[in-house]
This record gives C-alpha cells, sequence and structure tokens, in this order.
C-alpha cells in the first residue's frame, strides 16, 4: 500500500513538472488513481485469481475507461469547463471509484461481499474534492451515478450498495437491444437464445 501511493504521488509529481502546473485538485482521492495506465491497473487486481483479474480488466474497457480520457485531461486542462463538461467528468470520478471498491468484494452478491462495497449515499462523499469539485452540487453526482445505473451493463445496485457485477443483469442486458421491451418481452427472448436440449430431465445445463 505504501510502495503503490509512493508510486501515485511521484507519477503526480512527474505529469506535473512535464505540464508545467499543478492539478487543480486538494485530495487524494480513489479516482486520481490514473487507472488508464495499465501498471497502476494491474497492481490492484494483483494476487486475485487469473479469471477474477481478466473479468476486472474487461469490465474496466467496457465500463470505465469511455469515461477515463475526459477526467485524465480535465486534471491538468487550463481552460475553465462548462457544467456539462465537468457532470461528464463525475461520470469518470464515479465510475473510477466503484471500480476499486468492488474489487475486495470480487463482483460477488454475497451479503458479506456487500459490506465492501460504498452505498449510493456514500459517493459523493468519496469523490469530494474541495479544489476540484467545489462548485459541483453533490446532486450532479447522484444524477451521474444513475446515468451510469441505466446505461451500464455490469454496474448493480443491491441493498443500497454499487457495485461492478462479474456477472451482468440479463434483462437490463436484454433491454439494451431493445429499448422499449418489458419483462415479458425480455424473457421470451432469452428462452429463445436457450437451447431447449438443455432442459432435457437429466441433461446437462449448457
Amino acid at each position: 500500500m505504501l510502495g503503490y501511493v509512493a508510486r501515485l504521488i511521484r507519477h503526480l509529481y512527474e505529469t506535473k513538472t512535464r505540464r508545467g502546473r499543478d492539478p487543480p485538485v486538494a485530495l487524494i482521492t480513489p479516482w486520481i488513481i490514473p487507472l488508464d495506465k495499465v501498471e497502476f491497473r494491474t497492481e490492484l487486481v494483483r494476487g486475485l485469481h487469473a479469471q477474477y483479474q481478466n473479468d476486472f480488466q474487461r469490465i474496466y474497457e467496457q465500463e470505465v475507461r469511455p469515461h477515463d480520457a475526459r477526467l485524465e485531461n480535465a486534471l491538468w486542462i487550463t481552460t475553465p469547463l462548462s457544467r456539462q463538461d465537468l457532470y461528464e467528468l463525475l461520470k469518470g470520478a464515479v465510475s473510477r471509484t466503484i471500480w476499486l471498491y468492488t474489487i475486495p468484494g470480487r463482483g460477488s452478491k454475497t451479503a458479506t461481499s456487500l459490506k465492501q462495497y460504498p452505498s449510493i449515499h456514500e459517493i459523493p462523499v468519496l469523490i469530494y474534492d474541495p479544489l476540484f469539485l467545489r462548485e459541483t452540487p453533490m446532486a450532479d453526482v447522484l444524477n451521474a451515478l444513475n446515468d451510469l445505473l441505466n446505461t451500464s451493463t455490469y454496474l448493480y445496485r443491491l441493498d443500497d450498495k454499487v457495485f461492478y457485477a462479474l456477472v451482468p443483469d440479463i434483462l437490463k442486458f436484454l433491454r439494451e437491444r431493445f429499448v422499449s421491451t418489458t419483462d415479458f418481452d425480455a424473457l421470451t427472448n432469452l428462452e429463445k437464445l436457450v437451447n431447449m436440449q438443455s432442459f432435457k430431465p437429466g441433461g446437462k445445463i449448457k
């Protein structure tokens, strides 16, 4: 942990020297970790089973990376950000933070794992920075989180906890492809995808 934090601080100072300015942040929050750099990402999942590592890397690529570039650039940009730009950056801060907090529980939905994940109402506190987000209403953070929950395949809410589940919600997954579908429609489409031979008595479910 100390070694990791030391590398993070060194990275911030090296970037500061290269760009000739300080980042507009006052705190080292979870989202300040440059997850776009593979060395910082792989170190966080080191020690997990290989399949878990692959799962977390896949979720990062699909769910977090799309917001990463905007967030990383905003840390060093010199021009003022519009409120809409800042709102998009919040998605990056939120997705990075939840991805990081999911790792100890490995994306499981068990009661023990749920204790590891942040609650929805903790997210504004976890990402808050008194310098970078001083003019950002915390309601914007919750709205950004809701947008992510509505559009992400793996982001999951359970008992007021939010985390990246390794297995996506199948109904949500189908709704992304059938935008106006109902629960009945989604289950009907799911049945079409399943090989009925898998359900023969005594047969192995594929």
